[in-house]
């Protein structure tokens, strides 16, 4: 069994872009993808609201 992914990108991330973390979720079994709007390549420091919430209901979704 593989383990959950969570893949976090921000909108405007121009180091790795969006299509690099739709590209990783094609191809990653059993990851989620998630764009938080807004920010850029560190999301966690531009939206840390965003993203601490993001992780926590992550972690807290049973796994399938």
């Amino acid at each position: 069994m593989s383990a959950r992914t969570l893949i976090m990108c921000g909108e405007y991330d121009k180091l790795t872009p969006p299509i690099w973390s739709h590209y990783l979720n094609a191809r990653i079994p059993r990851s989620t993808a998630f764009f938080i709007r807004d920010s850029g390549h560190m999301v966690p420091l531009e939206k840390p609201d965003a993203s601490g919430r993001l992780i926590i209901d992550f972690l807290a979704t049973p796994s399938r």
